[in-house]
């Protein structure tokens, strides 16, 4: 029998078990009270917690579970104080009697491997063998939308909270957010790093003339900085850094190369204004404030596209607002944020298809978003225990 034992993890936290009818290998009668709680960290036994009463004693302790019982001795539980607390051993397959450490008390014992559910085991090996970039494909077309809908709000919510987690890590304000979420974008997909190094530097390098900010240059002391002049400060941090030839220059469009979106990037910086976009409240005045930079953009010459103003709306203007909602614990600019998703259509890119030709089409960006986290996350590597849908699909 082909058992991982995340699945037993995963049949253990559904008590997805008859044990009204087992017994423990030795024969004794028992009763779970409590199953634990589950150990996502990795270390130590895999549920702590739990409570078992065994020949009427009451036990609390930790309940480690393996497909072997002689997997206990190959991971070196023994030498670790850590189990000396198990008060149950739960396997598939009992090879060998297992024994405390320092008695020959031998550690109770629930051998489950004659009461898994044929259809949960014939599902879940469907999973791992199936070679479809989605693993559930096509039972994941079979369940209602709502099923769909909680698993993408999940991942889309969980990608931001990464996100604004690593920027509390740093420490970031409220400008770094906005410049390092940018950065990303017009570096997208293969410049991105770069155009994040170059950001690393403008901080690094700047001094304060009254309230606007501009890079240290000895020979750069004027006030108003024109394009031109931030591409020459650009090329010498460049130079200073030697990663002026590590661009990826070949295979764009000339309006889509990275020299085009340097300076395009560099006139926005100069046009945006951070204050004025901070005092947005709801959905429309977020949007409408990128339209009115994007039209001051598109008279000096670099107007951004729809498709990239959209870009922007998602991979900036929706994570910003999300920050500051969490920063200031305002959840009505975090549902207008999420709100903006919803009126924004979806991205269209590798991984999007890949759902589209399994049947799956994103409505909008909220649907999109939370599509390209999830593959990312858990259809990539097949993390179906811990999706949603797919635990629903093994359940039913």
């Amino acid at each position: 029998m082909d058992v991982k034992e995340e699945l037993l993890h995963w049949i253990w936290s559904t008590k997805r078990l008859p044990l009204f009818k087992m017994r423990l290998v030795d024969g004794r009668e028992f009763e779970v009270v409590n199953f634990g709680v589950h150990n996502d960290l990795g270390s130590g036994p895999d549920f702590s917690d739990g409570c078992v009463q065994i020949d009427g004693i009451t036990w609390h302790g930790s309940i480690e579970i393996h497909v072997k019982s002689s997997d206990w001795y190959k991971h070196n539980h023994q030498k670790d104080p850590n189990y000396e607390n198990v008060i149950l051993h739960v396997v598939l397959q009992h090879d060998r009697n297992v024994f405390y450490n320092r008695s020959n008390v031998m550690i109770p014992t629930l051998e489950i491997g004659d009461e898994l559910e044929e259809g949960v085991l014939k599902k879940y090996n469907y999973f791992r063998a199936n070679k479809n970039s989605l693993p559930c494909y096509p039972m994941i077309t079979e369940l209602e939308k709502i099923y769909l809908i909680s698993m993408l709000e999940k991942a889309m919510l969980s990608k931001y909270d990464k996100k604004i987690e690593l920027w509390e890590q740093m420490l970031f304000t409220d400008r770094q957010v906005i410049l390092w979420s940018l950065a990303q974008v017009f570096g997208y997909p293969d410049n991105r790093d770069l155009f994040l190094s170059l950001i690393k530097n403008f901080e690094s390098e700047r001094k304060e003339i009254g309230e606007v900010v501009f890079p240290v240059d000895e020979v750069m002391t004027k006030h108003v900085m024109t394009p031109s002049d931030w591409l020459v400060m650009r090329d010498r941090i460049l130079k200073k850094r030697n990663v002026k030839y590590q661009w990826k220059t070949g295979g764009y469009y000339p309006s889509k190369s990275p020299s085009y979106r340097i300076e395009q990037f560099i006139t926005l910086l100069k046009t945006f204004d951070l204050t004025e976009l901070s005092r947005c409240q709801n959905s429309l005045e977020m949007k409408d404030y990128w339209i009115k930079i994007n039209a001051e953009l598109k008279e000096m010459g670099m107007g951004l596209g729809k498709h990239y103003l959209d870009r922007i709306l998602i991979n900036v203007i929706v994570p910003f607002f999300m920050w500051k909602s969490r920063k200031n614990e305002d959840e009505m600019l975090r549902e207008e944020a999420l709100l903006l998703l919803l009126e924004t259509k979806s991205e269209t890119n590798k991984i999007t298809r890949i759902w589209l030709e399994n049947g799956i089409r994103p409505e909008n960006a909220f649907e999109s978003q939370g599509l390209i986290e999830h593959f990312k996350t858990n259809c990539s590597v097949k993390k179906c225990l811990t999706c949603s849908v797919g635990t629903k699909i093994l359940s039913k």
